[in-house]
């Protein structure tokens, strides 16, 4: 989850049912090596399990319909699994225009906005399958203490959190599956962003939980020894996720926590009145500073997962999501465009190391009083490597940073540039659907034997 490979890592293998964990630097003999370095995992080899397929013989939300969920919760559910005293409309947010290039040199279609610049925020679940998953996640945690124990480095290097992955609550994932769940996610991804079904898979899926410091003392069942040994986390920072969509789906109810949320960057000087109301009474899902936090639990926030975003800090309570990472088949994604945006992120994050070290050295010098004109810069002595003082290359001593190197290394400067090669990136990476083929893998050049 960091901008060049993000969580889960660019050749993680996606999860296998019952299987072990894995992340970066994992591998599976059934893997195909990855073709791109930095991009999606490929989709080569046929022998990884998919998601369950949707029928064919009906629309595409016509298969989410569960009778026996129906029957077994005593609620009357329309065909996406909401219930009627749930009424909430589909929420689109859009993130905004961050390049100045309406045709960018070189973009093959650069249209905007593209479907990845939206985020949805939609009625995934009814309140009470929201409720049970709930129960059973922290049914599981408590058994496992998996949520005792801090941020899970094992699986997710970079950007860690305190989660489990689903395939390791036989409960919960028995529930999910009886209640058609990864048909109803993957059926809004396809819906929302145009991908069919079968070119998606899961990079990962977990479920991860925020806690405010302190939320859980006091209660009867646990002692302030056990309390005081216990390792939350109540936010994650931006990052980038390491499949191409990502969703959230919200099982703690609102009124149970306060703050959280997705934070996007993208969408911090958004004003949260221009984005329409959830639903009659249920407020408006964005919150100041670019948090989209959904009204109710059993919603999803789904997003392009390469959109810098995090989870907003949990002030008080706890709140307890479905994360799942959804990869892309190379056939729909421009071949080398996520790399020439990993380069511009790169070089945004030289230009701050850079105007940092030159800081660094200015203070470091001994015997020399700090003045304002020489916050900034370097001490150099090269003066063996030159013949004479002559020449803008010699230096000896403090060689004040140029105001161009000042410039770069502006935070909002660098938030600027790096949201501009996002909003390229989100533009140009998936393919219009003419133009998917199998033999884009392969860069076109196959030969038939």
């Amino acid at each position: 989850r960091d901008q060049l490979s993000g969580r889960g890592g660019p050749f993680a293998v996606p999860r296998r049912r019952g299987g072990g964990r894995t992340g970066p630097g994992s591998s599976a003999s059934s893997a195909a090596p990855a073709i791109f370095a930095g991009g999606p995992a490929p989709i080569l080899d046929f022998g990884r399990p998919r998601p369950p397929r949707l029928s064919s013989s009906s629309s595409l939300f016509a298969s989410f319909e569960s009778e026996e969920v129906m029957e077994s919760e005593e609620t009357d559910e329309n065909d996406t699994g909401r219930g009627e005293n749930d009424e909430e409309r589909d929420v689109e947010i859009v993130l905004p225009r961050h390049s100045p290039l309406n045709d960018p040199p070189g973009a093959s279609s650069s249209t905007y906005p593209s479907v990845l610049h939206s985020v949805h925020v939609v009625p995934l679940l009814a309140s009470e399958e929201a409720s049970r998953l709930l129960k059973l996640a922290r049914k599981y945690a408590s058994e496992s203490g998996c949520w005792n124990a801090g941020p899970d480095d094992d699986r997710h290097a970079s950007y860690a959190t305190v989660d489990f992955p689903v395939e390791d609550a036989e409960e919960m994932e028995s529930y999910l599956d009886e209640i058609n769940f990864h048909e109803r996610a993957l059926g809004h991804m396809t819906e929302r962003y145009g991908v069919a079904y079968e070119d998606m898979e899961y990079l990962d899926f977990f479920c991860a939980n925020y806690e405010a410091p302190g939320s859980s003392k006091g209660e009867e069942d646990e002692n302030e020894e056990e309390e005081d040994r216990r390792v939350t986390m109540d936010r994650l920072a931006p990052h980038r996720d390491g499949s191409l969509l990502s969703y959230t789906v919200l099982l703690t109810p609102p009124s149970e926590f306060e703050g959280g949320g997705t934070l996007f960057d993208a969408l911090r000087d958004v004003d949260p009145s221009d984005v329409e109301e959830a639903g009659p009474g249920r407020g408006r899902p964005l919150a100041p500073g670019g948090v989209v936090r959904p009204t109710r639990a059993g919603s999803a926030v789904l997003h392009a997962g390469k959109a810098l975003h995090g989870a907003d800090v949990v002030t008080s309570g706890t709140r307890t999501v479905l994360v799942g990472f959804v990869d892309v088949a190379d056939r729909c994604v421009r071949y080398g465009t996520l790399g020439d945006a990993c380069k511009e992120w790169g070089r945004v994050d030289v230009m701050a190391k850079r105007l940092g070290r030159q800081e660094k050295r200015t203070a470091a010098e001994k015997g020399k009083e700090a003045q304002a004109e020489r916050a900034k810069g370097w001490v150099l002595r090269n003066g063996k490597f030159f013949d004479s003082e002559g020449g803008s290359c010699y230096a000896n001593g403090h060689a004040p940073a140029f105001s161009s190197v000042r410039k770069r290394g502006d935070p909002e400067y660098m938030r600027r540039k790096k949201l501009e090669a996002e909003d390229l990136l989100l533009r140009d990476i998936l393919l219009p659907e003419e133009e998917r083929d199998d033999a884009a893998l392969f860069g076109g050049d196959v030969t038939v034997l």
